[in-house]
């Protein structure tokens, strides 16, 4: 399940719309699921229009059946790697992902509770690289010196 949280990480908060969404990876930690396979927990923060920042939870597991949101996860910070291949949570730390919300609802303490989720496939491809921010571009400018011409200014 992946709740979406308002900054201050309140437990009252009003679900977001379906859709895609993108935000920067500010934590991972490295647990353990319920069946003993490794897992990182991700803490993506997202801005939205109108709304403010929130704070998008999601877990991936590194097992048979997790293993797959593990890689798109990683296609989606523009990390290319193969099964076997060694990733550390730094490796991701930092970095901008692209991800489909859906909506989910579970019951618990007698009541029915509207969340987000991220499902297996919804960390889309990209590069890691935040969009709306843009390096300066360097640019020299050339020197030119006006052509001679017979106008008097």
């Amino acid at each position: 399940m992946s709740p979406i949280l308002p900054e201050d990480e309140s437990s009252e908060y009003k679900p977001l719309d379906p859709g895609t969404y993108g935000g920067v990876i500010e934590d991972v930690e490295e647990t353990t699921s319920k069946a003993g396979a490794p897992q990182w927990v991700l803490k993506i923060s997202t801005t939205i229009p109108n709304i403010g920042k929130r704070i998008i939870w999601d877990r991936v597991t590194f097992s048979t059946g997790g293993v797959g949101k593990v890689f798109y996860l990683l296609r989606s910070v523009g990390i290319d790697k193969k099964p076997g291949d060694e990733i550390l949570p730094k490796d991701v730390l930092g970095k901008y992902t692209t991800f489909q919300l859906i909506g989910k609802t579970y019951w618990k303490d007698n009541r029915n509770v509207e969340t987000n989720e991220i499902p297996y496939d919804g960390y889309q491809e990209g590069t890691g690289a935040n969009p709306l921010i843009t390096s300066p571009q360097t640019s020299k400018a050339k020197e030119t010196t006006p052509p001679d011409d017979d106008l008097p200014f």
